[in-house]
């Protein structure tokens, strides 16, 4: 809201709407963490509508906030889980890496030689094709490599800090508002 008169009459509004209960102007929220836990106890409404809490920067601020800090919650209740997943993580970058800029330049060497020696065999359609199914079967390869460390890195993410993470890539325009300040509270040490 462009001011904060008009974010209190909005949230009097809602209140009323769907309480049916006014709110004295005593009762005034402070805290962004308290007004949010409070529009997230309304009855559900469609995430995807713009209006939705879960639309705004405020809302994606929170989502950031909550899953740095259940991170460091992983890390101090499960050191070992989080160690095996830090190392996956590498892992998972090391091989993309490996295979994207490594082996990728003689992927490509091997598609041009398969393509030209089909090319000179069978035409040029045919030395494109050769070069293109090469090219796919590399491809697949490395999304299969990844794929699977990925599988087993998401073993040791517990789910609090899954769900945090998948809401927080989605953009704003696709954010669910399912990360609830009530699940969240053990993890949450700031406020906006």
């Amino acid at each position: 809201m462009p001011t904060e008169e008009k974010a209190e009459a909005l949230y009097k509004f809602i209140k009323y709407i769907t309480t049916g209960i006014k709110v004295e102007s005593s009762e005034r929220q402070e805290n962004y963490l308290v007004l949010l836990s409070e529009l997230q106890a309304l009855p559900a409404e469609d995430s995807k509508k713009m209006e939705h809490f879960s639309s705004q920067q405020e809302y994606a601020d929170y989502v950031s906030m909550v899953l740095e800090n259940s991170f460091e919650k992983f890390k101090k209740v499960d050191p070992t889980s989080y160690a095996k997943y830090e190392e996956l993580e590498t892992e998972s970058d090391a091989m993309l890496d490996r295979m994207v800029l490594g082996y990728g330049k003689w992927m490509l060497c091997a598609a041009l030689g398969v393509g030209v020696i089909a090319w000179i065999k069978e035409g040029i359609a045919s030395g494109l094709v050769a070069a293109f199914i090469e090219a796919v079967v590399f491809f697949v390869y490395v999304i299969i490599k990844w794929c699977k460390l990925s599988f087993k890195q998401d073993k040791y993410i517990p789910a609090y800090l899954n769900d945090a993470m998948e809401e927080s890539k989605k953009n704003n325009d696709d954010k669910e508002g399912n990360i609830l300040v009530c699940n969240y509270v053990d993890v949450i040490h700031k406020t906006f």
